[in-house]
């Protein structure tokens, strides 16, 4: 009996340190099986909301300049947002575990806001992507004469623009909560490379923005409505330089434990990748304003988004 007990101490004293002391020398169980499917969610994720509060910030301070564009930009930001809430359930595994989110109410949970954050997201931003959607059938003449009079009228009623204007406040508000939140739940971790990421959420609220307006000025290139595009390069070519001292000064040194070469070296391509946007998009700044240049920054920009989520999210599977 005796014996027994002393056996059962020790077996208690040897597995407390597995649970109080940290992860960094031990194997994880239940290692979430996380791949490319959660690198396009992120993506996805900051592309929407970024693309989202651009878009509203635009129209509310130059409704004039930037009102055209507003129209197939809500339509975009709707879009990439209800394939970013698809690849998020099906992510999951198990599609109930998003609706038993919202069936708590959990505020200090990352993933409680976020849920909510994404579901109110989606239905603040549908009404801007609906006035955006009458836009451009009426502009493209895809509805007929009489019919497109009556939504015209109607758009420029009073009732609409008010309720225009009071759901895209309340959707800058859900998208910014949606795109911060992604960042402080991988952070706020035990986990290795994710826990010593505390700024990973500046990283990805900053990228998000960039990553916003580097589409807003894709789309205005491609529809060829360019007005007003020039006004963004200056808060661009700051925000290129934040995202580049976070990647090589905070991101790399919270990865040199747990991340494979490959993903250290896409970490490296990211920054080049921001460098070369930051190149061209000075050069159009100080007068080369060549839509080539601006072509290659916006898919820099992209690309380097999509390399940087690739290296962070990634790391865990190898630990």
């Amino acid at each position: 009996m005796e014996t027994a007990k002393t056996m059962q101490k020790n077996t208690q004293q040897n597995a407390c340190p597995a649970y109080s002391q940290d992860y960094s020398g031990d194997v994880i169980p239940h290692l979430p099986p996380w791949g490319v499917m959660t690198v396009i969610d992120v993506w996805l994720n900051n592309a929407a909301l970024g693309l989202y509060i651009v878009t509203a910030c635009a129209l509310l301070l130059r409704p004039v300049t930037f009102g055209i564009l507003a129209q197939p930009a809500f339509v975009l930001a709707w879009l990439l947002l209800v394939a970013d809430l698809l690849m998020l359930v099906a992510d999951l595994g198990d599609p109930r575990r998003f609706h038993h989110m919202l069936r708590t109410f959990r505020p200090t949970s990352p993933m409680w806001v976020g849920v909510w954050a994404l579901t109110l997201s989606s239905v603040t931003i549908l009404i801007p992507a609906l006035w955006g959607s009458m836009g451009l059938m009426t502009g493209f003449e895809l509805l007929p004469q009489a019919c497109a009079a009556s939504v015209m009228a109607f758009l420029d009623s009073d009732a609409a623009v008010n309720t225009l204007v009071t759901f895209i406040a309340l959707g800058i508000i859900c998208a910014a909560a949606g795109l911060c939140y992604k960042g402080v739940l991988f952070s706020a971790t035990s986990r290795p490379v994710w826990r010593k990421a505390r700024w990973f959420s500046a990283y990805l609220t900053n990228g998000g923005i960039l990553l916003g307006c580097a589409l807003f000025t894709g789309l205005g290139m491609a529809v060829h409505v360019t007005n007003g595009l020039h006004k963004l390069f200056p808060a661009m070519l700051v925000m290129l330089i934040i995202d580049m001292l976070l990647l090589q000064l905070h991101l790399r040194p919270a990865m040199r434990d747990g991340s494979s070469t490959l993903q250290r070296r896409n970490l490296g391509t990211a920054t080049v990748l921001d460098g070369a946007a930051f190149a061209c998009l000075l050069a159009v700044t100080i007068g080369a304003g060549h839509p080539a240049l601006v072509a290659l920054a916006v898919l820099a920009i992209a690309a380097s988004a999509l390399m940087g989520r690739h290296s962070f999210v990634l790391p865990t599977r190898s630990v």
